[in-house]
């Protein structure tokens, strides 16, 4: 099996069914049928955001599947349908943050 670092975005994709899982799982979570593993596609797009005191947060989506969490100070005006590409993870434990520019 090919190995990953920790900071790359890796994503498992159904054999039978190609549903995508994130964070990677060895069986899928729609069929149970066995996964791969692979590198996600680091381009997403804003689905929605917002704005706080420590800056700009918001929801982006990754291969049409995938949503996360993501802190968005890296981009100036950030829009809804957006195109940002995710350029760093930073794994703690369980936790995952990530670093998006546009």
């Amino acid at each position: 099996m090919e190995e990953y670092s920790d900071e790359e975005f890796i994503v498992s994709e159904c054999i039978k069914c190609k549903i995508i899982n994130w964070p990677a799982l060895k069986f899928c979570k729609n069929c149970l049928n066995p996964n791969t593993l692979r590198k996600g596609n680091s381009i997403g797009r804003i689905i929605e955001f917002s704005k706080n005191e420590q800056g700009y947060f918001g929801i982006v989506e990754f291969e049409g599947q995938i949503r996360i969490i993501c802190n968005l100070n890296q981009i100036n005006n950030p829009k809804i349908n957006q195109e940002v590409i995710l350029k760093k993870i930073k794994k703690n434990n369980l936790n995952h943050s990530f670093q998006i520019s546009s």
